[in-house]
């Protein structure tokens, strides 16, 4: 969180939005597979999402996996 806003995350929001399908098609994988494991990432805090499709790393899962 932000230290003057508590709505911002701090860490790194793709600069484009991407969907389940896409991301599939670019790792080889399946639509199906994409949104299983984003979904046991974001229950991790891994990432994000924020409106239509844009992912987000927090700073806390960056230094985590440093």
């Amino acid at each position: 969180m932000s230290d003057t806003d508590p709505d911002v995350i701090r860490g790194y929001c793709l600069p484009f939005p991407l969907t389940h399908a896409q991301i599939g098609s670019a790792i080889g994988s399946t639509r199906v597979t994409v949104t299983r494991l984003m979904g046991k990432l974001r229950q991790r805090g891994l990432i994000l999402t924020q409106g239509d499709n844009l992912i987000c790393l927090p700073a806390e899962s960056i230094n985590r996996a440093s």
